[in-house]
């Protein structure tokens, strides 16, 4: 717009009014500062302050483009009102009329005039795949219109893109727009969309869509799969009858986790269903008992635990780990073995008191046996200890796993010997793999078979993973005389069999 000659020519005759035939001397001042350089209809709106002091005042108008002249005070505030509006600029001029009409020469700054139109976003949600992605957008105000539309992909107010696409709107202001989903980002993104388009009476209008929000999954889903051990044991006997397995997602999938067997076919599915939710990823624990769908313990063999994940935009990912299973079970065996006394002395193990003595055999009719005599010398206490460790090979267990131990002990008191007879007396003890004695008892004189204690083996195996024993002491003190034939050991431990 440049000067008034359209008022004169057009404005002024359209409101019916003369022009006059002089100009006056005008004492006017508008503040402008109340109205911004670009106004949106109907939420922004342009105030401005008049002081008029001239000499005639007459009626002051407010002209903007071909709408009606606004009547305006001579003094205070006025809101300028629109029905037109203007995209390359304009200027509103106040007109004054005292018998005719005439520009006073006082105008706005150059002003952008538009309406705000609505817009809204469709088709945008859930979780989407980087690449060409189609949005849907709704201007009620736009009909069947050809329009540029650009839009924008962001999150915190970083950019991740954007575009101009031409678009047109079917009767309902409906249409469709393509946009592109980078690569490099993963997470939450909000598309954004904005147009401009010329539409009568008014003329320039102005569309800004909110955001629509959506995630971005870059890449397939990554799993983890491991088993507890690589063999399970499905016998229900304690021995690894169940298989533990944890496995995991570093994002929400659909998860599927089967046994299969050796020809690929599924044979159970432990687990289904969603996990993990969004972003997040989650980890289970699940155990398989050896058993299929039908609760059947599975023929011995190769398996393999398969754990299958599809993540929300459809790509998969699978990992999976071998087992073995067999129909071994742990199969207790009951061990027993008569051993002579003097056969079974730990090397190093006879400590004799100068006071005593130890005799080998102890009876001629009893070969291999040990005479254990305190005080058969002198009589100083401190020189009559008579002890000897004895020691017996075991049977290996199938990883050490062992159950009772008991020692008995086949002798009595010496005969004919002052400190023997039924008087006698003998202790003993079993050797502990934690180093001291354990299980002490003491037994008399009588000649025959005198019962140790029952042990919890495990504490009394020496050596279970290699050539394993155990070791005993027996000893006598205070003048007992004693003789020991045979021990007679007993043991009970478990083999892993058919």
């Amino acid at each position: 717009m440049q000067g008034l000659g359209w008022l004169l020519a057009a404005g002024l005759a359209l409101a019916g009014l003369a022009v006059p035939a002089y100009a006056e001397r005008d004492e006017l001042t508008i503040d402008w500062t109340g109205c911004p350089l670009a106004v949106a209809v109907p939420s922004t709106a342009c105030t401005f302050t008049i002081e008029d002091s001239a000499d005639p005042q007459g009626d002051l108008f407010a002209a903007w483009q071909d709408d009606p002249l606004e009547p305006l005070p001579h003094l205070g505030q006025h809101t300028m009102n629109f029905d037109s509006g203007t995209e390359l600029g304009g200027v509103i001029s106040i007109v004054r009329c005292v018998d005719g009409c005439a520009p006073t020469g006082v105008s706005s700054p150059e002003l952008t005039v538009w309406k705000e139109s609505p817009m809204t976003l469709g088709g945008v949600s859930g979780v989407v795949r980087p690449g060409e992605r189609t949005a849907e957008v709704d201007l009620p105000d736009a009909p069947d219109t050809e329009l540029e539309l650009t839009w924008k992909l962001s999150y915190g107010g970083t950019s991740y893109g954007d575009g101009t696409v031409p678009v047109t709107t079917d009767d309902d202001g409906h249409a469709t727009f393509p946009y592109t989903v980078p690569t490099g980002r993963s997470g939450r993104l909000g598309l954004t969309a904005r147009t401009s388009f010329d539409q009568p009476p008014f003329g320039p209008h102005r569309a800004v869509a909110s955001p629509a929000y959506f995630d971005v999954d870059q890449a397939a889903p990554t799993l983890s799969l491991s088993l507890g051990t690589t063999s399970v044991y499905p016998a229900t006997d304690g021995y690894r009858d169940r298989l533990t397995i944890r496995y995991g997602t570093s994002e929400q999938v659909s998860q599927r986790v089967d046994i299969r067997n050796a020809a690929g076919t599924v044979v159970r599915t432990l687990a289904t269903g969603t996990l993990g939710s969004g972003h997040s990823g989650a980890a289970r624990t699940i155990t398989w008992n050896g058993r299929d769908s039908a609760d059947n313990v599975v023929p011995a063999g190769s398996y393999t635990v398969r754990f299958d994940g599809v993540d929300r935009v459809g790509r998969s990912a699978t990992v999976a780990r071998s087992v073995t299973v067999s129909h071994k079970k742990l199969v207790q065996k009951t061990w027993q073995r008569v051993v002579r006394a003097g056969d079974a002395v730990a090397r190093g193990g006879a400590i004799v008191g100068s006071c005593s003595s130890l005799r080998r055999p102890a009876r001629s009719d009893w070969p291999g046996s040990l005479g254990l005599h305190s005080r058969t010398k002198c009589q100083r206490a401190a020189d009559s200890p008579v002890t000897v460790l004895q020691r017996a090979a075991v049977p290996k267990a199938f990883e050490g796993r062992y159950g009772r131990l008991q020692i008995w002990l086949y002798g009595g008191g010496a005969r004919g010997l002052s400190g023997g007879g039924r008087g006698a007396r003998i202790d003993l003890g079993y050797a502990s793999t934690a180093g001291p004695l354990a299980q002490r008892v003491r037994f008399g004189g009588t000649v025959g078979s005198h019962a140790g204690r029952s042990a919890y083996a495990p504490n009394f195996v020496h050596a279970k993973f290699g050539s394993p024993y155990v070791k005993w002491l027996v000893g006598v003190n205070g003048g007992s005389k004693y003789d020991v034939r045979s021990y007679t050991l007993k043991l009970t431990y478990f083999l892993l069999q058919e």
